[in-house]
């Protein structure tokens, strides 16, 4: 099979529209209308649809979640709590940082709010770690 040649005018051929947050009225026109944008706005879009489509097909895929970084920390416990009760998400496939948070909150520790500027000098002497904004 020959290859199509690469044009000016093919590669030039998908505008990105501007996102008109005044004609979108639900979360999900929101989302479909970040697949028309560029750069993370248009994967966004387009994981939405993958999503869906996963979700519609009619033998059903295996959903897969993979997690990693910080989580939990970041308050998306009971998020991905409800992604398995709503028979969203079947499989979910984790770092260890992910279950060392949610056994860390499951023990009635909590993560507090912090900044990613605070001086880590300070927060050592106050026997504080940090992940990114969030103190532990």
């Amino acid at each position: 099979m020959a290859k199509e040649k690469i044009t000016r005018k093919s590669l030039l051929s998908r505008p990105v529209e501007s996102l008109d947050l005044m004609k979108t009225r639900t979360t999900g026109e929101l989302v479909d209308a970040f697949r028309h944008a560029s750069i993370q706005a248009r994967n966004i879009g387009l994981a939405a649809e993958v999503y869906e489509n996963m979700l519609s097909d009619s033998d059903r895929p295996t959903v897969i979640l993979g997690l990693s970084g910080p989580l939990i920390a970041a308050g998306l416990r009971k998020v991905i709590r409800d992604l398995v009760e709503l028979g969203l998400v079947d499989v979910i496939v984790s770092t260890g940082a992910v279950l060392y948070q949610d056994i860390y909150q499951a023990r009635g520790y909590r993560h507090y709010m912090g900044s990613p500027f605070a001086d880590d000098t300070v927060l050592r002497d106050l026997s504080i770690d940090r992940i990114y904004d969030t103190y532990v």
